[in-house]
Order: C-alpha cells, then structure tokens, then sequence
C-alpha cells in the first residue's frame, strides 16, 4: 500500500488514498511491516480515522502482537484499531513454513 501511495511525477496519491479510503472494504494484509516513518504513520492513520469516522468495514492481519503493533503503527492508529475491531486469534502451523503433503 504504501509503495502504490508514494509521492511520484504523473501520479495522485492523494486520489489513490481516498479510493482505498472510500472503498466499500478494505483489507489490508500484514499490517505493521512497512518501514515505520512520520509519512507512513500519517498514512496510516489518515486511512483508518476516515474508515473509523464513516464506520467502513476493514480486515487486518498482521503477525505482530499489540505491543509490537503499536510500536509500528503509534498510538492514534493503535488507538483507533482498538475501537474499530474485534481482535481473532488463529493458532496452527504457519503453512508458509511448512512443506506440502502429497
């Protein structure tokens, strides 16, 4: 997400934004590992206090436990994930790790 919203010649990131803003759902997979920076955690949080203020239903995951998630993300976003979601647990083998049966 946020290499498709970096600043760039012929490009509006401001519009992409508001598409992923807007969208009737968003899902955004492996929340928290971008390289943390102010323009990431402004991103981020511009995108999920607009989804937040206009109730719009988001999925995340991420691997990261909620201490950890803060510390990516800061406290506006972690503040506003915390209101906005039901956190669910998955448990088992991480099938990245593990080699198909036949």
């Amino acid at each position: 997400m946020h290499a498709r919203l970096r600043p760039r010649a012929g490009h509006d990131a401001e519009r992409d934004l508001q598409t992923l803003a807007r969208c009737p759902l968003l899902l955004l997979d492996d929340l928290g590992t971008a390289k943390t920076s102010e323009w990431t955690e402004e991103l981020t949080y511009r995108l999920i206090n607009h989804r937040y203020e206009h109730m719009l239903p988001t999925l995340i995951t991420t691997n990261l436990p909620t201490a950890e998630l803060r510390t990516a993300l800061g406290d506006r976003v972690a503040s506003r994930l915390a209101e906005m979601t039901e956190r669910v647990i998955l448990t088992g083998p991480d099938r990245r790790r593990t080699s198909p049966t036949a």
